[in-house]
Parts: C-alpha cells; structure tokens; sequence
C-alpha cells in the first residue's frame, strides 16, 4: 500500500547570490523531474527565527522514494555547484507520512500562507483536530504528518491569507509565505537579471542560466514517453511577464526564430519569448507512438506545464509547427490569448503526402540542399548557409518519424470553432503561390468571424528568417 506524504525540507542559507539561482532553476526542478515526486513549493519564514526557508515536495509514496537508486543518486551525483552551496545550506531534512487530512470545498493546491506547528509525539488523529480553525474563512487545509525516524509530528494548516500570530499559542509554531513554485524545469528568469547577480552555470550537458540584462535559460522537459525537448526561455525576466511561444518548421531548430527574437526583444521588452524543438530535431525514444499532429499538440502541453505557463499571451507556429500551433489553439483555447499561423497547410492531401514520404527516403545533405531552394526567394539567398547548417544537424531518424505527421490530418471540421484570435501570415512566393492560395481559402473560415491573412512580399516558406522586418510589420499590431 503506498505510503503518502512529504518530503520536508528546512534551510538557513546564507546571503548568497547563486543561493536562489541554484534552488530554483537546478535543485528543485531536478526533484520536480523525478516521478516519485509530484509537487514542490519553497517558503519563507514570516518572522526572523531559523530555519529561514522551507521546501515541501509532495511524495505519493514515500517507500518508493526512500528505495529509489534514481532518487538516490540526486543526493550523491551532485554538481559542483550543488556540492559547494549544500554544506553552507544547512539542511534538515524529513520523510514525513500523512497521517490525517482536512480540507474546505475549496482545493488548496498552492496555499499562499503556511503554519507549522511540531508535536514531540504523534497525537491521536481521531481527537486532534477539534475544529475548522482559529480562522475559518482563510483556512484551506489542514494536514498531520508523522516522522517514523524520530517519531514525532508535525500539523500543516494552509490558509489563503496571512494568519494572526496571536491565534496560535503552540510552542515551536511558525508560520511561513509562499515563495515560489517549482515546475519539472527551470524558468526563474528573475533572479539571474536581479543584483547581485549569480554567476553563469552549465551542467556540462543541456541546461545552461545566463545572468544580466539578456538573461537566459537553456534547458529542457522530458514528455511522458520519455522524449527530450530542449527550450530557450528568455526577454522580460519577471515571473508575471506574458509569454510568446514558438513552434518551428520540420526540419529546422528553435534557432530559426533568431532574426524574429531580436526585433520582439526591441519592440516588446514587456513578453518573455520561449522557443523550443518539437518531435523530430533529436532522438525519439523507440517506444514512442507514431508521431500526429495531435502528439505534437500535446508536446507543446507538457513544455508550458513543465515550466508552469498556464496561458500564453501568443503562439506562433511556421509551417507543421503552425499547424501544431493551431491543433493546441482547437484542443486547448483557454491556454493562448492569441495564434499566429504561419505558411502552412489546414489539411494533408495525397499528393503533399507522397512528397513527404519521398523527401523521407532521401539522404539529408541532399535534402538540405534541395529545401532551401524550395523554401526561399531568390533575393533572400544569402540565408541559405544559415539555414543550411540548422537543416543538416536534424537527426535524420527522427524527422522521417515526425515527417509522418504530414501524412493524414484534417484540422478544417473544427476550424470554424476556433474561439482563439488568429492571423494568419504567408509568402507570397510560398510553394510557388500555392501557399498564399490555400491560406486564402481557409482564412474565412477559421473562427467564428474568419482570420485576418496577410502576406509577406518577395518571401517564400519562412518569412520571418527571410525579411523579419517585416514579419514583424506584418504581425506587431496583432501582438
């Protein structure tokens, strides 16, 4: 029978600038990844006693966890960075069983306000809790755990607003704020663009934190069939800044919105910008299902929950990534405020699907060579080494995997009920024309009022990459 509980954590760290950096963007998205363990929030005590922080992780069975070898090896295969903060952290860390719980009808899932209150003993859960609260209409919860090392307790009470000190008379009573949430991974932009700042870190594999005024966050989420997607988080570092995400074409990296970054970063200091490689630019595990667009849709998922992004500000996909762009808008509309679509098709035909299958058979430097050629317009040829050296570095296995989300999809039937803005953008050499003329069709009927369709002069299949000036003429306003 699993075993329910937390694992609790108190901290008196010192006044280290590389303190909160390495909690939030290493430590704790490292237990977030495991998946023994489902939530965590750090606290910071209200008053000036010690410890001064507390981290809870939700554990739904803390016999799984004390056996891991996975979880044991967070403790013992630290980094150097880890290695050199934890012995000035001060840690006292517990195993705590869930013995008695209560709540309002309303769920507490991230209670801004804590109090701790420790027992010597374990009280008789039957006869310990007598009551709602001290203060029932900020009350959320309350919850009894049970240290089986040193056999003693401790009460959670969860409340929505601070509670008064004076309402609890227990000897060791403490009550805490909420500081942050951790997600599975890193997204604290805040504090490598706050001074002092911490100093640059890399894991040696694919998390890299950038500090200053262009701050930074290299890293990545694991999907649930286990396949890695890598991201870039960064622009507006505060935590409440509306977010615009990207969602590249077949083919090419996250680094193809580069020219289009710069000019958002000019124009709107006020969004954070996340850009990530969807299925098919690396490794696709070999138990992964066959890759639709409906797979690609919820991969998008999986990295705003990762990085706890409950609702974008924009999403802006570019040929099959517009078509994701669109899939998530149709699955999942409370998630986006806006969409922007870019060069691609509302619907597979027999014809694009051979194409794919036969572009699949062919060896990727040659593809390479022939896809610049069909993507730009002429006067724009000067990318084309750029883009080049982003097409050659694909994993070929994966994209012929991911290539066959191009075979068979219809996202017209649900078009005309997609309650998401959109705009739709096209170059007007896309495909020789046909591009522009598909999108004209559709455009009508996308949405209860049609969406807007503009195009993009002397530009073929990426016109962000080929003219980003005015791309961004093109969208800004939308924005």
């Amino acid at each position: 029978m699993p075993r329910p509980g937390l694992l609790h954590v108190a901290t008196t760290p010192p006044p280290l600038p590389p303190y909160t950096d390495w909690y939030n963007n290493e430590h704790g998205p490292a237990r977030l990844r495991h998946p023994l363990i489902t939530t965590g929030h750090r606290y910071m005590a209200t008053d000036d006693q010690t410890p001064s922080y507390l981290a809870i992780y939700t554990v739904p069975d803390l016999s799984a966890l004390s056996t891991s070898q996975s979880y044991a090896r967070l403790r013992t295969h630290r980094s150097d960075r880890e290695e050199a903060l934890i012995k000035r952290v001060n840690p006292h860390r517990q195993l705590l069983d869930l013995i008695f719980e209560k709540q309002t009808d309303i769920p507490s899932k991230d209670p801004p306000f804590i109090v701790s209150i420790p027992y010597n003993h374990l009280p008789d859960p039957q006869t310990w809790f007598d009551g709602p609260t001290p203060q029932p209409k900020s009350w959320l919860r309350t919850r009894l755990f049970h240290d089986r090392e040193s056999n003693t307790a401790l009460a959670i009470h969860d409340f929505s607003s601070p509670p008064p000190a004076s309402d609890f008379s227990a000897p060791g009573t403490r009550i805490w704020s909420l500081l942050y949430i951790f997600g599975s991974a890193p997204r604290d932009l805040a504090v490598l663009a706050a001074e002092p700042r911490p100093p640059a870190w890399s894991d040696g594999e694919m998390t890299t934190t950038t500090p200053g005024d262009d701050a930074s966050i290299v890293s990545y989420v694991s999907a649930a069939d286990g396949l890695v997607i890598p991201y870039r988080l960064e622009g507006n570092p505060s935590p409440n800044a509306p977010v615009i995400a990207m969602s590249n074409s077949l083919l090419t990296s996250l680094e193809m919105w580069d020219p289009l970054v710069k000019l958002i970063r000019k124009h709107r200091p006020d969004l954070a910008i996340l850009r990530y490689d969807f299925r098919g630019r690396h490794s696709i595990p070999s138990s992964s299902p066959p890759v639709t667009v409906g797979l690609l849709a919820s991969d998008l998922c999986s990295v705003l929950d990762a990085l706890r992004i409950h609702r974008l500000h924009a999403l802006i996909g570019v040929s099959l990534g517009g078509v994701t762009a669109l899939r998530f808008a149709q699955l999942h509309p409370n998630r986006l405020e806006r969409l922007i679509g870019c060069d691609f098709n509302p619907v597979s035909t027999p014809s694009n699907a051979q194409a794919w299958r036969d572009r699949a058979a062919t060896p990727l430097p040659t593809l390479a060579d022939q896809t610049v050629v069909r993507w730009l317009h002429p006067r724009n040829a000067s990318i084309a080494p750029w883009l080049l050296s982003i097409i050659k570095a694909n994993d070929p296995v994966s994209f012929r995997a991911a290539s066959e989300a191009l075979h068979d999809y219809d996202l017209r039937p649900a078009a005309p009920d997609c309650s998401v803005p959109a705009l739709l953008v096209v170059g007007d050499v896309d495909a020789k024309g046909a591009m522009h003329a598909a999108m004209a069709d559709f455009a009508p009927k996308l949405g209860p009022g049609g969406a807007t369709l503009r195009v993009i002069s002397e530009a073929g299949h990426v016109p962000m990459c080929e003219d980003p000036e005015a791309f961004w003429d093109a969208i800004g306003d939308f924005l």
